[in-house]
C-alpha cells in the first residue's frame, strides 16, 4: 500500500446518517455470530436464500449471508425501511441497484475478499468499491503487461521488485473501483484508462479513453484497511468527501 493517510475507520453509530455531500464506506469481517447470521437469513429474499444454499462450503455460505445481510441492514437504516423490504435489481453487467424503495437516490456498491467486505454508499451519483487480500502474485508483472495500460505497466516495471506486488494490487483495486462505479464491469478494457499508484502516489484517475487531461469528473480514493488488505473507492463527482465506518456485528 502507498501509506497515503486516509480518514480513520470510526465505529458504527446507532443510527447511520449519510450526508448529501459525502460518500460513506463501511468495512466488516464476514465472520459473524450465529445469532446475527440467523437474523440476516430472515431478511433475505427467496432468490438470495437459494443462492446461499448452492454454496458448497459452509464458510462461503455464511459469508454470503453476512454480506447480503449487512448490505440490507445499512440500506434499511439509511432509508428508514425494514431490511427485508429492500428489493434489488441488476444492471446488464450485474451491478446491483435498488428496485424498492424506488427513486430513493441512493447509490451503493460492495466488494468482498478473504472473509471481509466493504460497502460504499452515496446520494449524489454512481459509486464503485473494490477490496483485495494481498496474496502472493508471482505473475503480477505479466498480468499488468497484458491488461493494464502501457503507462501503468511502465510504472510497475520501474518499481523495485519488492514493491511491485503491493503496487499491482493498488493499481488493480483503483481500476476495479472505477469500472464498478460505471457499471460496465470488464466490458470496459482495463487499458483504456490510467490510474495513479506507487509509493507516495495519491489515488487519482488520470485518463479516460484518449483524453490525457486529468479526469476531474471523478473522485478516486485509497482505502487503508486492515493489515493484509488494500482497497479503493471511486465516486462520480469531483473532490467528494469520504467517511469511513467500521461495522462490528451490528448497528
Amino acid at each position: 500500500m502507498t501509506g497515503i493517510s486516509f480518514p480513520a475507520w470510526q465505529p458504527a453509530p446507532q443510527k447511520p446518517v449519510l450526508a448529501d455531500d459525502a460518500a460513506q464506506v463501511w468495512f466488516s469481517s464476514l465472520q459473524l455470530p450465529a445469532a446475527k447470521l440467523e437474523q440476516f437469513w430472515q431478511t433475505l429474499s427467496p432468490d438470495e436464500r437459494r443462492r446461499a444454499e448452492r454454496f458448497h462450503f459452509e464458510r462461503d455460505r455464511q459469508g454470503y449471508i453476512a454480506g447480503r445481510g449487512i448490505l440490507r441492514e445499512l440500506i434499511g437504516a439509511y432509508l428508514a425501511v425494514a431490511p427485508g423490504e429492500v428489493i434489488f435489481a441488476y444492471g446488464t453487467q450485474g451491478k446491483p441497484c435498488l428496485a424498492c424503495p424506488q427513486n430513493s437516490g441512493l447509490h451503493f456498491n460492495l466488494s468482498h475478499s478473504h472473509g471481509h467486505a466493504v460497502f460504499a454508499f452515496y446520494w449524489g451519483g454512481e459509486i464503485g468499491v473494490d477490496l483485495e487480500y494481498l496474496r502472493p502474485m508471482p505473475d503480477a508483472v505479466q498480468i499488468a503487461s497484458r491488461f493494464f495500460s502501457k503507462q501503468e505497466s511502465g510504472v510497475l516495471l520501474a518499481l523495485p521488485p519488492e514493491e511491485q506486488q503491493a503496487a499491482f494490487f493498488d493499481c488493480w483495486t483503483r481500476k476495479e473501483a472505477f469500472i464498478k462505479a460505471g457499471g460496465e464491469g470488464l466490458s470496459r478494457p482495463l487499458a483504456e484508462f490510467d490510474v495513479s499508484f506507487g509509493a507516495g502516489e495519491q489515488a487519482r484517475l488520470l485518463r479516460i479513453g484518449q483524453d490525457y487531461q486529468p479526469a476531474t469528473g471523478w473522485t478516486l480514493r485509497e482505502l487503508n484497511l486492515a493489515p493484509g488488505f488494500t482497497g479503493a473507492v471511486c465516486i462520480a463527482g469531483p473532490e467528494v468527501k469520504v467517511n469511513c465506518r467500521s461495522y462490528q456485528s451490528g448497528l
